[in-house]
């Protein structure tokens, strides 16, 4: 599950802002997404960040809409989960499942909100040692 100190980590953290380095698209769910992102103390995260204003179905069912819906609606979303371990200055995202299947299996490496100064800007409504301070993450 987890190594290193990953006390700073556990809780939920709300998502202020999510932006991509290097690439085209800074702000690939717009300037004002928003998401969820949870460290538990036995190991395990999820991520969730959404695009604002996202479309419902038409027809109103889970598992429904059309193709170009459903295409909307992945296109606004990002999503994943698994466990996480913590190094130094690295934590390491272990993806089960994701809603970006080529992130299935992986491991994405992360800088830790207490030391990230670019990438996602993520602030902590948890009751951890960092909570109602800004922190950052990817």
């Amino acid at each position: 599950m987890h190594s290193g100190n990953a006390q700073p980590l556990v809780g939920s953290w709300r998502l202020d802002s999510y932006r991509l380095t290097g690439s085209d698209a800074a702000y690939p769910l717009g300037r004002d997404a928003h998401g969820l992102i949870i460290y538990t103390d036995d190991g395990y995260m999820s991520v969730r960040i959404s695009a604002p204003g996202r479309s419902a179905y038409t027809d109103g069912e889970v598992h429904g809409g059309t193709g170009a819906e459903q295409a909307e609606a992945a296109r606004g979303y990002l999503a994943y989960a698994g466990t996480y371990t913590v190094t130094d200055d690295i934590v390491e995202h272990h993806v089960e499942h994701s809603l970006f299947p080529n992130w299935d299996d992986t491991v994405l490496p992360r800088t830790p909100p207490w030391t990230r100064t670019t990438g996602s800007t993520w602030n902590s409504s948890s009751r951890s040692s960092l909570t109602g301070k800004s922190a950052a993450a990817s």
